[in-house]
């Protein structure tokens, strides 16, 4: 293994993983605001997470 201390790499990772998450909000509370995505998003959303599920099946060769 590596002999580098891991404080320094943990808070990068830790403030970058928080501002991209932040980001993620303020995007989502923008496109939030209009409604014509706002109807689709949950249903998008739903599909998405369906395929994600099938895909995993798939390659575990359940399916």
């Amino acid at each position: 293994m590596l002999q580098v201390p891991v404080l320094w790499p943990s808070v990068v990772i830790g403030i970058v993983c928080a501002g991209i998450s932040l980001g993620g909000m303020f995007i989502g509370a923008c496109i939030g605001r209009v409604e014509a995505i706002r109807r689709w998003s949950g249903i998008a959303g739903g599909l998405a997470l369906l395929a994600i599920g099938i895909l995993i099946l798939v390659e575990h060769g359940a399916i």
